[in-house]
């Protein structure tokens, strides 16, 4: 499948090859899918979040902050050296 990129993409993906950050426009194109991919799949749980919480689904907030500052303190017992 051929690809019909606008002037300014292609400018774009021209520039990125040039400064090495991919090997060529399937390369480039790729990683532009995946990217998608991932944003399609953010974009579908958020909105499973959202009718889950217009239903009443969900955990509070502070539920949700004491949890994590309970990993966070979890993650520092690791990071600190030992004495």
């Amino acid at each position: 499948m051929a690809s019909d990129l606008s002037p300014e993409n292609a400018q774009y993906i021209q520039a990125a090859i040039k400064s090495g950050v991919y090997r060529d426009e399937r390369q480039a194109l790729d990683e532009a899918i995946a990217l998608l991919k991932t944003r399609d799949a953010l974009r579908s749980d958020v909105n499973a979040g959202i009718a889950q919480a217009d239903q009443g689904q969900f955990v509070p907030a502070e539920a949700v902050f004491e949890r994590l500052e309970k990993r966070a303190r979890e993650i520092e017992s690791f990071a600190r050296p030992a004495k």
